[in-house]
Order: structure tokens, then sequence, then C-alpha cells
């Protein structure tokens, strides 16, 4: 059984994703594009009699720049273009992105005829939550932005109720497909997913400069360490607690971690180390790494939640697959078109973030100096 209590926090998720980025003013460098009331009004896709225009869908747009927004800060902090980046097969980010938001939309469309069809509604309390959800939008959006996407109260509460009906009804299909453990546990085995609570101290060897490179310490602060950690891990080996040893010493790390085989989240000799443990059981020795030294405690040696999770995630994969078959059958019914030249006009990647031209920004920071003053007058 799926879990759809938490529907709403999902949808409401996605939408926050789209609120942060409202407030990030140029964070795309990208040349902020003008939707004219004509582009908004412009067709861009039509269903069997239903026709959208870019300002109907718009919202879908937003949601579809949204869900790759850290793919986009990723590129943007190596001076790279995403939207420009040409793949191997050819083609743009651009044309990807472009085919995502027809198949999104598409996809909504159907899913929600569906729902209809079988008679769902919106409940009184999703509606409650979308009316609120809608409005924190709102109120973080200036009016030139709001004139310029078309936003208002009504039109993302009519969006956010048409996701609402599509996402019930996919999920009840989901429902409905049997896929049980024993279906997908073989190619998960569980010694591979086990998870190992750690305790640990961890004196480092090396230091990190203004742009997060990893330098190595003196010869002479290294020797300091070394005798740091051997003291600690005598206090250790006759009975004091390694919260205790660690004292609130900011100059070492004291922490649980969890550790999965083959994981390279954690040093492997530290990997290595751990899973060597029973519950209670402290390494034998310190353990050297390239990063430092670390005394070692097991906690719990068989922690379930990760092998459990990824399961989880095995058996709602198939079945969105399984669902994905039914769903190619489904929309060979729909008579579509997609208007590709009149998206193509548009640039993407403008339109999960409110830009604000030189003059904006600068009054901005004029508006937030005078505040400061203020304060300090105060």
């Amino acid at each position: 059984m799926i879990n759809k209590s938490n529907k709403i926090r999902k949808i409401t998720a996605m939408l926050m994703v789209v609120v942060c980025m409202f407030t990030l003013a140029g964070c795309n460098k990208k040349k902020a594009s003008k939707t004219s009331d004509s582009k908004l009004s412009t067709k861009v896709l039509t269903i069997d009699k239903t026709s959208y225009t870019l300002g109907d869908l718009m919202y879908t747009l937003y949601m579809t720049e949204s869900d790759i927004d850290s793919t986009v800060s990723y590129y943007n902090m190596f001076g790279m273009d995403y939207w420009d980046t040409v793949k191997e097969e050819g083609g743009t980010k651009q044309g990807t992105i472009q085919r995502a938001f027809f198949d999104t939309a598409i996809w909504i469309h159907v899913m929600e005829d569906q729902a209809k069809k079988a008679g769902y509604k919106v409940s009184d309390a999703d509606k409650k939550e979308i009316k609120e959800t809608a409005k924190s939008i709102l109120d973080e959006m200036s009016d030139k932005y709001k004139k310029q996407t078309g936003f208002t109260q009504d039109y993302l509460e009519s969006q956010m109720e048409r996701e609402s009906l599509a996402y019930d009804y996919y999920m009840d299909q989901l429902d409905k497909i049997k896929v049980e453990a024993d279906d997908v546990k073989d190619e998960y085995p569980y010694e591979d997913y086990r998870e190992y609570e750690t305790a640990y101290i961890y004196v480092p060897t090396v230091d990190y400069d203004e742009e997060g490179n990893v330098k190595k310490l003196s010869k002479d602060k290294i020797a300091k360490a070394k005798k740091k950690i051997d003291s600690l891990f005598a206090k250790v080996q006759s009975g004091t607690s390694l919260k205790d040893a660690y004292n609130n010493d900011e100059s070492i790390e004291y922490g649980t971690v969890p550790v999965v085989k083959d994981d390279e989240g954690m040093p492997a000799e530290f990997t290595k180390a751990a899973l060597s443990l029973k519950n209670g059981e402290i390494y034998k020795s310190v353990v050297t790494t390239d990063d430092g030294y670390y005394i070692i405690k097991m906690k719990n040696n068989n922690v379930k939640e990760n092998y459990e999770d990824t399961i989880n995630t095995a058996i709602n994969d198939e079945k969105e697959a399984k669902f994905e078959d039914t769903y190619q059958t489904l929309l060979k019914k729909y008579k579509y078109t997609e208007q590709e030249s009149a998206l193509k006009s548009l640039t993407l990647g403008n339109y999960a973030y409110e830009h604000k031209e030189d003059s904006e920004l600068e009054d901005d920071h004029d508006h937030e100096h005078e505040e400061e003053e203020a304060v300090v007058q105060d």
C-alpha cells in the first residue's frame, strides 16, 4: 500500500522550491525573457478538444524548470550555461526541457481526465491547503512578476487542484499494481545495504583554504594530532565514553555516522574497521586515514532501515515501470498537437526565477543599507 497521506505536503514542497527561487534575484546568469500578454495567450498544446496557451501552462513550466534547479546551479558554479550545453546524442538542454514540459503537461491532462471520469474530487482539506500555499507564493512575488507570469490566486489554485486530482488518480493506480518485496529483493543483497551505526572521535590532519581545497597540516601539527588521539584512545580504553573523552573540545570532532558496505561516504579504512566490530566494541587501535585519526565504536551493527527503504523504493520503481506501459496504452486514446515553435521562441531558464534589472537590484541594496543605518541609529 502506497501512503498517500502526505500528498499535499509533497505538492507543497515542490511549490516551496519555486517560492525560494522567486527570492533569489539574478541567480541565473541568462538574460531574463519578457513574457508579454500576447505570448501568454499563444496556443502551445491541444489535446482532443482542449487547447492550452502558454499562460494556461505557465505553472507547469515553472515546475519543469524547478525540478532541475540544483543541476543548473551546479553548472553555474563552474561558469557553464546548462541550457546551451550540447548533449552527446545531439541537441541542447533547452530541447530536453521543452520535451519534458510537453510530456508533463500531457501527463497531467490525461491523469486529471481519467480522475474526473472516475468521479474523483478535490477534498475540502486539500483545497484549504492549496489555497494557503498559492497565497504564500503570491506573497513572495512582485506585482511586476505576477503580471509577467499571469499568476493569480485563482490561477494557482486551479492548477494545483488539477495536479491534486492527477496525483490522486496516479497513486491509486500504482496501489492496484501488486509488487512484493520477494519480487525485487534478489537484486538488493541485505549485506550490501545493512547499516552500521558508528560513533567516533576524529582528530584531523588536514585543513581547508578559503576555496575549500584540502591542505595537509605541517609535520609538527600532525605529530600533535597523533599525540592527542593516542591520549584520547587511552582514556577510552580505560572505560571513558567517547562523548566524555571528547569533552566539547572544538579542535576535534565527535559524532555518529551510518556506515554501509562499499559506501564512499567515509574513508575506506574507517569503513573496514567499523564493519568488523560487534555492538559496543571499540576498534583495537586508532584508525589512520588520509584526513586524520579516528577512534571508532560500534553502536548498532544491524540497522535495517536503509535496506527497507531501498526495497520500498525498488517496489515503487517497479510499480511505476509497470504503470508506464498502461499509460502509453492510455495515451493512444488521446489526440494531441504540440506547437513547439511557440515554446522555442522563449528562452528557458528564466521562469523559475524572478529576475531584476540592475537598477532594481541597486534600489534593493540601497533600501537594505538604509534599514541597517536605521537600526544602528536606534
